[in-house]
């Protein structure tokens, strides 16, 4: 491996492009023809060059220009360049502007761009997606969402999403959603995720770009050591609704058989719920939330935790209350679980309510039931 640079000429035959001392290029890190049709290409050694009519025509080093990782063509004129100290640059009309990018880490490189039709740029860098319009920066991270920081690259598929090679996995978002955040609308997302659980086997790659989209719309991952694909065209969704399924009940350290109706003793105080998500699609990933109404103000996520624990419980009855989806909807399904007896005269309390809720990947309902 050479690492040359052969372009198509007008004859359908591929040329090689040289020096002109007639020594090959070098390893061609990046690419990107601009709206002149100009080939823009950054070699091994930092050396930028702008190639027409299968000659070089312009040849830029350091410290003429900074060392890129990726390049892209602006809408209007020249190339943007992602750089290996964390900033951008813009190249044009033979004037190179540099962009500094406050995105929380210093001297972090900038993996790759994307420059949209409004002019905006998308960069991926290790603390998140890193946004500019106008002067204007903003980084989508683990803060609006996200479930990692680190993007190593990204693509924007037929269907109107962007999809994120991150440290991860691969994350599909909506072309609505990054720009109702990008416009201030919403401070977190909704994005859809393919992880380890679902096959995915996200690593670093020593060539650009790490995220690629077919001519048949297919999206390509790869890595150091793998080649992975996703075709948004035949996703589906689990429409499946399994119940959530209560497998035991602790009270004051005594064990009980879940059923509908549990009466428990007079002065109970300790409670414990063990209980599960019945689904056979990567369960490892079911989310849960759960509230005390009367003693917790919002839901509380227990994220994969399958148990809830609750002291110096009042007398009254109590449920689950089960919502599925990756946004937590309105609609519910309430269901009386547990009864506390009361106590002596003396000591009468308010009855509480206990409401549940799980999620995965889609938004439905389904009734709770409580095994036996």
């Amino acid at each position: 491996m050479d690492g040359g640079l052969d372009l198509q000429g007008a004859d359908h035959l591929f040329h090689p492009i040289t020096q002109p001392d007639n020594h090959p290029l070098g390893m061609v890190t990046a690419m990107t023809e601009d709206v002149d049709h100009n080939l823009w290409a950054e070699t091994a050694v930092g050396h930028l060059l702008r190639i027409k009519d299968l000659q070089i025509q312009q040849e830029l080093q350091p410290p003429q220009v900074p060392r890129a990782n990726a390049l892209a063509a602006d809408t209007k004129e020249g190339i943007w360049l992602a750089l290996e100290s964390g900033d951008l640059a813009r190249y044009r009309q033979g004037h190179l502007e540099t962009i500094a990018l406050d995105h929380g880490a210093k001297h972090a490189p900038v993996w790759n761009l994307l420059v949209d039709a409004d002019g905006s740029i998308w960069a991926s860098t290790n603390s998140g997606l890193v946004h500019w319009k106008d002067g204007k920066v903003d980084t989508l991270s683990s803060r609006n969402g996200l479930p990692c920081d680190a993007v190593f690259d990204f693509v924007k598929d037929d269907w109107n999403s962007y999809w994120l090679d991150t440290q991860c996995g691969y994350i599909q978002i909506a072309a609505s959603e990054l720009w109702q955040w990008s416009e201030g609308l919403q401070h977190r997302i909704k994005f859809r995720i393919f992880d380890v659980f679902d096959g995915a086997l996200p690593g670093p790659s020593t060539f650009r770009p790490t995220a690629s989209k077919s001519a048949d719309g297919r999206i390509w991952f790869s890595s150091d050591t793998i080649l992975q694909m996703i075709d948004p065209a035949r996703l589906g969704l689990n429409t499946l609704e399994p119940p959530v399924h209560v497998e035991q009940v602790v009270a004051d350290r005594k064990n009980y058989s879940p059923q509908d109706g549990l009466r428990l003793p007079p002065r109970t105080r300790d409670l414990e719920i063990d209980y599960t998500a019945l689904s056979f699609v990567a369960p490892q990933k079911v989310r849960f939330r759960y509230q005390l109404e009367g003693r917790d103000d919002d839901w509380q996520d227990a994220q994969g935790r399958r148990q809830v624990f609750y002291s110096d419980l009042a007398p009254g009855s109590w449920g689950l209350l089960a919502r599925r989806g990756a946004v937590w909807t309105a609609q519910s399904y309430y269901s009386s679980f547990v009864s506390i007896l009361q106590p002596p005269w003396w000591a009468v309390g308010s009855p509480m309510l206990g409401r549940w809720q799980r999620t995965q990947q889609e938004t439905s309902t389904y009734p709770i039931t409580a095994g036996g």
